[in-house]
């Protein structure tokens, strides 16, 4: 296996990076159902008449970092789903963090006014 190291030019773009990908994806990229069209579909394996779900190349190609998984393929613009995959899966984990980040800004708030089954931080101030 290839040992892969990290170049300058690679780029953290999690936590709010300069290319937080989050937002973009929630307001550019969406699921649809589709057909493959009859006269494409034998051409790369598919059966016109099962229905799939996922997103457009077209969307993809509107978010920094997603336009690397779409391809040229014969019939047009394609999805790579293996790239596809892995700027998911960057993505994930940055839901991941945010939720945790969330989370965490939650129980505070509850905590400062006794929300969580103890006292509001202001009465404990008064009390002391």
């Amino acid at each position: 296996m290839a040992d892969i190291q990290e170049t300058e030019q690679d780029q953290d773009v999690s936590q709010g990076g300069s290319l937080d990908m989050i937002d973009e994806v929630a307001g550019k990229i969406r699921n649809y159902l589709y057909h493959y069209k009859p006269e494409t579909a034998p051409d790369i394996g598919e059966d016109p008449s099962v229905q799939h779900i996922g997103p457009m190349a077209q969307d993809l190609l509107k978010v920094p970092g997603y336009a690397a998984a779409v391809k040229e393929g014969p019939n047009g613009l394609e999805v790579d789903t293996g790239r596809l995959a892995l700027v998911n899966a960057g993505v994930i984990a940055d839901l991941s963090r945010r939720v945790i980040m969330l989370e965490e800004l939650i129980a505070s708030i509850a905590g400062a006014f006794g929300l969580d089954g103890s006292q509001p931080e202001q009465a404990q101030e008064d009390i002391a």
